[in-house]
């Protein structure tokens, strides 16, 4: 399996610090300068609690406003009761806090020579920022450090994107289209992402644990047009014009990479079509959502998935070069939903 992200590249300075998870505490009163307050702090544990309740989400969650939270909620509820309350736990190079508006927010210390502080910071520059196919996870600020890493800090938006799975064939085109219209995105752009599982795909609405045993009528897609974003460009590339071979960074877990991402990773010299991996991988997600809802809701729940499970199985091909590029799974995924 691939070494975790915190040992594949760590800037050459870290060592300063007494250890890695040092980092949060060392940063800790400039960033509360700058608005934010981390997990730890007494801020974060007692800030709004006998607020009102929260504000309306953002209505673009991928520029949101000042007066505005980033993602939709289960029902009337403040912001302090959505917060995460653990144990303080920082990874060496992640960290939730809250920023002035009470918001929650992921920081992320990424080194200055990673590939992925170069893809985030060329995501978030206009015109690509403004290209409404650009489903990547904001950044909201890039706070500069006299270490070798920039700590990027970004919405934090729920994870359950998949649950409850979608109650109907129309949601879940929408949310299979809104994805793959990204991948096409990311590789116009010569970006392969390099690690899309399910755990790297996130929702503008609120986890609710006690909200996932819905029927399929009250889909909560309903109530609105919910946005994804992909997260973790960790394992990103940035290709040149015509290019898509490269060697993989890493994999995703098992069950979601491609048969060649897992030979080539552990064969430094080896090369793939790292965007053929991409859609390999977005394919095995979107199939973990029909399989939930074939448990949840039966087979039968939808009128013929047959088509859909065509554009699945096309995706993921066992050999590359037979499966679809982005911009054919996207146009199999519209006539799909308009046939």
């Amino acid at each position: 399996m691939p070494l975790p992200l915190d040992e594949l590249i760590l800037p050459c300075n870290w060592g300063e610090l007494e250890d890695r998870h040092a980092i949060w505490h060392t940063y800790q009163a400039e960033l509360e300068g700058r608005g934010y307050h981390l997990m730890e702090s007494e801020a974060y544990r007692t800030l709004g609690k006998d607020d009102g309740l929260a504000p309306p989400a953002a209505v673009d969650p991928f520029h949101p406003k000042d007066e505005e939270i980033f993602v939709h909620l289960w029902g009337p509820s403040n912001m302090f009761s959505q917060r995460v309350m653990v144990e303080w736990q920082p990874s060496t190079i992640i960290c939730f806090g809250i920023d002035r508006y009470q918001r929650e927010v992921v920081l992320k210390a990424v080194p200055k020579e990673d590939t992925e502080l170069k893809v985030l910071r060329l995501l978030s520059d206009h015109p690509l920022r403004a290209d409404k196919r650009n489903r990547t996870i904001p950044v909201l600020e890039f706070v500069e450090t006299r270490h070798d890493f920039v700590i990027a800090i970004m919405p934090y938006w729920g994870t359950a994107w998949k649950e409850p799975a979608c109650g109907s064939m129309a949601t879940r085109i929408e949310l299979a289209l809104k994805l793959a219209e990204t991948l096409q995105f990311l590789h116009e752009n010569g970006i392969a992402h390099g690690d899309i599982h399910p755990s790297n795909i996130v929702i503008n609405h609120a986890d609710a644990r006690d909200s996932l045993d819905a029927p399929k009528e009250q889909d909560f897609r309903l109530r609105f047009s919910p946005e994804y974003a992909y997260i973790d460009l960790g394992s990103s590339h940035i290709l040149g014009p015509g290019v898509s071979f490269g060697h993989p960074l890493s994999y995703p877990p098992e069950g979601i990479a491609s048969p060649e991402q897992k030979a080539a990773y552990e064969d430094e010299n080896a090369t793939i079509d790292l965007f053929a991996a991409d859609i390999y991988n977005l394919g095995k997600a979107l199939e973990t959502e029909l399989l939930r809802a074939f448990k949840d809701y039966g087979e039968s729940h939808m009128p013929d998935p047959r088509e859909y499970k065509r554009i699945l199985a096309g995706m993921t091909s066992e050999k590359p070069s037979d499966r679809p590029s982005a911009i054919e799974v996207v146009r199999l995924l519209r006539n799909s939903s308009n046939s």
